[in-house]
């Protein structure tokens, strides 16, 4: 998909009311950590993944929750939300092959403390949610208000815009925004207040509710020297949003002659 349909098909999907059910969002998350697997962006068990559901979750799931994973803190809005979320050690590539092993059906439970597994992958003892959850929760508690479509959220590591942004950092992302923009006005289209800096230790809920409050502004957040989170209606969506960003970053590198121009993004069959 070129960057105009990529900027097209985000706005399009941005706006909609659709809501993929369980086992569109199943193959929704493989084609999309196939996407970021292809593209280097997750080395090891990088990256991540988060989706909300429809309520109720149609479906063969257990009556009673199998695992409960407690919270960092309560997220109000979240309560008795379903999502489906990667799970810790789970690579992309993983997902993409078999994305009903590497992800779990959880629900927030009522009281918001606590995260209750219920797709068959968290049988396993060892089950844990990506590390990133508070970051993912976060972010899709500012996501749930009327009015909000966006219901995907993805972390990725990708290079150049992580190469990019440590000179920004301590000028902050205005100064970063407008170089982005200049050598790509689609980026500019899709995300026109600019993508956001938030610092913070990795996994920590202080990053999680700093993410939380750029997204009121933004739907790509860059983590300096560690990767990026963007959100959108679908994971595919966020990973062409992704794609904006890491081929405007490669622009602004060779600019400056520090590396080979990324090649345009392969084409998209569907998003």
């Amino acid at each position: 998909m070129h960057c105009s349909s990529i900027v097209l098909a985000f706005h399009m999907d941005h706006g909609g009311s659709g809501i993929p059910a369980w086992r569109e969002a199943l193959a929704d998350a493989a084609q999309a950590a196939g996407r970021v697997a292809g593209l280097g962006w997750a080395p090891d068990a990088a990256g991540n993944l988060s989706l909300r559901l429809p309520i109720p979750v149609a479906g063969a799931l257990p009556a009673e929750p199998l695992r409960a994973f407690p919270l960092p803190t309560t997220w109000p809005r979240l309560a008795g939300q379903w999502f489906l979320i990667s799970l810790a050690g789970s690579t992309m590539a993983q997902i993409a092959a078999e994305p009903a092993a590497h992800t779990a059906v959880c629900q927030v439970r009522d009281d918001a403390q606590a995260l209750l597994a219920r797709s068959t992958a968290a049988t396993d003892e060892a089950w844990q949610p990506t590390s990133e959850l508070a970051a993912h929760l976060a972010v899709q508690h500012c996501l749930t208000p009327i009015g909000r479509t966006q219901r995907a959220v993805l972390h990725a590591h990708l290079p150049n815009l992580a190469r990019v942004s440590l000179p920004y950092a301590q000028e902050g992302s205005t100064e970063l925004n407008a170089a982005l923009h200049e050598v790509a006005p689609q980026l500019a289209e899709a995300v026109p207040r600019g993508v956001e800096f938030v610092a913070g230790a990795p996994g920590s809920l202080e990053l999680g509710q700093r993410t939380a409050r750029a997204a009121a502004q933004t739907p790509l957040v860059v983590w300096p020297g560690h990767g990026a989170l963007a959100w959108a209606a679908t994971l595919n969506l966020a990973v062409s949003l992704l794609e904006l960003a890491e081929l405007a970053a490669s622009a602004v590198l060779h600019r400056c002659r520090l590396v080979e121009p990324l090649a345009p993004p392969a084409p998209l069959d569907s998003a």
